[in-house]
């Protein structure tokens, strides 16, 4: 489902923010490793986002041949409308 441009503003402001708080989070935490151990560390934190967006994608593929096949009575109007229906 697509965002409206609004939604996305507020998506990319609160991505900045809280990327930023998890770059100060290494930094003090970890006075232990050099600048660019420091940034090796954040960088890799920020990867596990397409992972799990990548996981999210096949959960939900999952989730909709559930819902379509009545598998463990997953059949219903709130779980068709969030696996299976495009809005």
């Amino acid at each position: 489902m697509p965002l409206t441009d609004t939604g996305s503003e507020i998506v990319s402001k609160a991505r900045r923010k809280y990327g930023a708080l998890l770059s100060e989070y290494v930094v003090t935490s970890r006075p232990d490793l050099t600048p660019a151990q420091q940034i090796e560390r954040v960088a890799r934190l920020h990867s596990i986002v397409a992972y799990m967006m990548h996981a999210s994608e096949r959960d939900n593929l999952y989730c909709a041949r559930m819902v379509m096949m009545n598998t463990g009575n997953m059949a219903g109007t709130l779980s068709y409308d969030l696996h299976v229906r495009k809005f």
